[in-house]
């Protein structure tokens, strides 16, 4: 597109008036340019000079604008952070439940006393009560829930003292957890946790590297447990309060089991803290199948009774599989604090 400019300014050095009317494009080149200087008279001092119209051509030169380019800047992305994932929390166990009850016991569904509105289970049992190999028992088994060597599981439950677990006696002994081989002898439980009035609580650890077929109860030259830890001792549990546990247990009778036993513990409005952590042999050789976990009361026949009657309310027990459930274990047992 043309356009007209004035260039009155072109000849401002020639000391007359002129006027210029150029036609340009919009690109940059030379374009021409007429000037039209009328009739006029220069006055210059002491002499008067006749200029005669006439017209002068002229070349204007347009240039093209200098465009600027900004400097382009590097702006690193908005990176947004991944969204946690929810934790997904242990399941109770499923399957075939087996109740352990001697008589004068109970384990009864009831309502969390800690108001969180879960069902919870009241167990309870009695120094009359009948013995049930060794000793008065209020449990739920899950025999049919095995327990194999070189696998991670992950169980979690909570315990909270009803009346009873109170003494003087260091020998005022039970167990409200534990693990058992279904190897028939004189063996203990893999891992299992007691409760003592006076000496507190603490886990133990029991294992046998020799075959079942070659214990003495069955004949055998080896004994029926090859071997037993106590770990991770602490004060007596406090009455009327929650405590809750996350277990990380690996079975192993063999080095290449790789074995591990992990407990940690909360007590009621705290944090979890690692009770312990071993890597012993933690299970026994049974050539008829591994463990099984159980929960609930269990007082063997000599342990001292300096109460008729031991209640305590438990959850359910959490089991999962994987490397690491830490988590999820924390989270099945949230509610009882």
């Amino acid at each position: 597109m043309l356009k007209r400019i004035l260039c009155s300014s072109l000849l401002a050095a020639a000391a007359f008036a002129a006027h210029a009317q150029c036609v340009v494009g919009p690109d940059a080149g030379t374009y021409p340019c007429t000037v039209n200087v009328p009739a006029q008279t220069i006055t210059v001092p002491a002499q008067s000079i006749a200029v005669p119209g006439q017209t002068i051509q002229l070349q204007v030169t347009v240039k093209a604008p200098v465009v600027v380019t900004p400097p382009v800047v590097d702006v690193p992305p908005v990176v947004t952070p991944p969204a946690t994932p929810a934790v997904t929390p242990l399941a109770p166990i499923t399957g075939s439940t087996t109740r352990i009850l001697s008589s004068g016991g109970s384990i009864t569904s009831v309502a969390d006393p800690g108001g969180s509105g879960t069902q919870v289970n009241l167990h309870t049992i009695t120094k009359a009560g009948s013995s049930i190999v060794g000793g008065v028992r209020a449990e739920l088994a899950w025999t049919g829930t095995q327990l194999k060597p070189g696998t991670d599981y992950w169980m979690a439950f909570a315990v909270q003292v009803k009346a009873g677990i109170t003494s003087t006696s260091s020998y005022d002994d039970l167990l409200v957890m534990q693990t058992h081989s279904p190897a028939q002898g004189d063996t203990q439980p893999d891992i299992s946790l007691h409760v003592s009035g006076q000496t507190g609580t603490r886990w133990y650890v029991a294992y046998n590297t020799k075959a079942s077929n070659t214990w003495a109860y069955v004949g055998g030259s080896n004994k029926d447990t090859e071997g037993v830890s106590p770990y991770g001792k602490e004060a007596n549990l406090p009455a009327g309060k929650w405590v809750r546990y996350v277990v990380h247990y690996r079975p192993g009778f063999q080095t290449s089991h790789a074995p591990r036993s992990r407990v940690w513990r909360a007590f009621a409005g705290g944090d979890f803290v690692q009770l312990f952590d071993a890597a012993g042999f933690n299970t026994y050789n049974s050539l008829v199948g591994p463990s099984y976990p159980r929960i609930g009361l269990y007082k063997w026949t000599d342990s001292v009774w300096t109460a008729t009657t031991v209640s305590a309310y438990l959850t359910s027990l959490y089991l999962g599989q994987g490397a690491d459930l830490l988590e999820a274990g924390k989270a099945a047992v949230a509610a009882f604090k």
